[in-house]
């Protein structure tokens, strides 16, 4: 299998990318995948690995018919880097605890690699995310209604591999074969920031492993429908606390009386 240097470049300037934020991720790293039995070996058609920064609760486990797998293993599993998996992905096969799953390339023996540094999906919620997607070759015809039977008759039932692919999280079935890493964020202002009076309270959330000290928040208050201030705190003047799943930081700011807003 080989790669082209654009393609190469794609992946590195993801994993450029995200080196700040891998301390955040490293324990919480999910890899969801959804494969076909082709011949003696299972293909994967579709999988992700999640780059999250809060704890690994009620990931889906593990499903297997006669001619479908699918599920998700913890990265420590796999006892792999998130670059490693990429690595063993585009040299056309991962190990897995449960056998390997084959990646296959396009007709010329190629995966095609894309970097999204701000993907659309992130942008509708105001969240960064990083996504690198790798494309193989395009999906083989399958026996679709002998397969979703398959599914229904499995001791855990499926209606047909959408709904198998949602349960893994796995979003749309595409026609091509694809795997896409997605770095989510690793800090983000705190929902329950309040307004008392002439006192703000701003809070920030971070993943475990990172430095809070590398953490700035800006803002901007208005009053009568203006801006009337903007600033920015940095860490180093917050007070932080460790929480059960995230470090929390906070700090105290004036703000004027009426009709006050903060953003």
């Amino acid at each position: 299998m080989t790669l082209t240097i654009r393609e190469s470049q794609n992946i590195e300037n993801f994993f450029d990318a995200v080196a700040y934020k891998m301390d955040g991720y490293i324990a919480n790293t999910i890899f969801g995948y959804l494969a076909v039995r082709e011949g003696h070996a299972f293909t994967l058609r579709q999988a992700r690995l999640f780059l999250y920064t809060g704890p690994l609760e009620g990931q889906f486990t593990h499903f297997r018919s006669e001619h479908v797998r699918a599920g998700s293993y913890a990265i420590s599993e796999l006892h792999l880097s998130a670059r490693e998996l990429v690595d063993r992905l585009v040299a056309g096969s991962l190990p897995t605890p449960h056998g390997d799953l084959r990646f296959a390339p396009n007709e010329g023996g190629n995966f095609l690699a894309t970097y999204e540094p701000l993907h659309q999906e992130g942008q509708a919620t105001q969240s960064r995310f990083d996504i690198l997607t790798i494309l193989g070759g395009p999906i083989r015809p399958i026996t679709q209604p002998a397969l979703d039977w398959e599914l229904k008759a499995a001791p855990t039932p499926y209606d047909n591999l959408q709904e198998l692919a949602f349960e893994c999280q796995l979003g749309p079935l595409r026609d091509v074969v694809n795997v896409e890493i997605v770095g989510f964020n690793v800090a983000a202002v705190d929902a329950t920031s309040t307004i008392a009076g002439t006192a703000g309270k701003l809070g920030v959330l971070l993943a475990f492993g990172l430095n809070p000290h590398s953490v700035a928040l800006g803002y901007r208050v208005f009053s009568g429908g203006r801006v009337v201030k903007r600033s920015v705190v940095p860490g180093t003047a917050m007070q932080w606390r460790q929480g059960e799943k995230l470090q929390h930081g906070w700090t105290d700011i004036e703000v004027p009386l009426r009709r006050s807003s903060i953003v």
